[in-house]
């Protein structure tokens, strides 16, 4: 009886975490859709806009009609684990080459 207890705990929190699992996938595909549609919209937009500057004989400035946004989410942790990851991959590259040669000096007598 006390192991079907235990089992059916761990049962349940499996259970729990794929259904979160599942649902914060479900909403990120959504989301992910959703942005992708209101680019078009934008772009559909902007498109309708530069026609009718066309047929009005208004001056044409591509700036005005492009919407391209370059958000930089870099912060102090992200910005330090990029630091961290790229010493530690100069460390090991060049860790593993001094390793090499030294290996090659100790057997090449």
């Amino acid at each position: 009886m006390k192991e079907t207890k235990k089992n059916n705990y761990f049962l349940r929190i499996v259970l729990i975490v794929f259904v979160v699992f599942v649902g914060l996938n479900i909403s990120a595909d959504n989301y992910y859709a959703n942005d992708l549609h209101n680019e078009v919209v934008l772009t559909e937009e902007n498109m309708a806009l530069f026609e009718q500057d066309i047929k009005d004989g208004k001056p044409l400035d591509l700036k005005k009609y492009q919407s391209i946004d370059n958000h930089d989410y870099g912060n102090l942790f992200s910005n330090t684990g990029n630091f961290v990851g790229k010493r530690l991959d100069f460390v090991m590259l060049n860790g593993i080459d001094e390793g090499i040669k030294v290996l090659k000096k100790l057997f090449s007598n």
